[in-house]
């Protein structure tokens, strides 16, 4: 889908960008983990193609909703974001994220290997819904 023809986001949410658990910079592709508040609504569970507006720049993302079945056994509900093409310091910076599309349901994977697999056919989904 050409940027032209794109759909209005299903979900806006905006916050400050915490530190998480330094597991995907670990694994070359750093997240940005969105501070969930007591008011925020949480979208549907779920992986989706994404727009980060951070300091007057719009980036290409994809975003991650839910549990990380695969690399813990945490109940908490995270909202992290891989933000294509951007390399930089973003704690404590607030951020808007758009949701666009639902890319696939959350699933857990045998092992990092096949998730990290999964998640650059994600980004190439992503970049062909954004048309970048």
């Amino acid at each position: 889908m050409q940027n032209s023809e794109k759909k209005h986001p299903l979900y806006t949410l905006s916050g400050r960008i915490v530190h998480g658990r330094g597991i995907g910079k670990k694994a070359g592709m750093p997240t940005a983990n969105l501070e969930i508040t007591k008011d925020m609504v949480i979208p549907k569970l779920g992986v989706y193609a994404s727009e980060v507006k951070l300091g007057g720049s719009k980036y290409t993302g994809v975003t991650n909703v839910g549990l990380r079945p695969t690399v813990d056994s945490d109940k908490d509900i995270t909202i992290e974001t891989y933000i294509l093409n951007f390399d930089g310091d973003i704690y404590e910076e607030t951020i808007e994220l758009e949701l666009f599309v639902l890319l696939r349901r959350q699933q857990k994977f045998e092992d990092m290997t096949m998730l990290l697999e999964q998640l650059r056919k994600d980004c190439d989904k992503a970049k062909k819904y954004f048309g970048v």
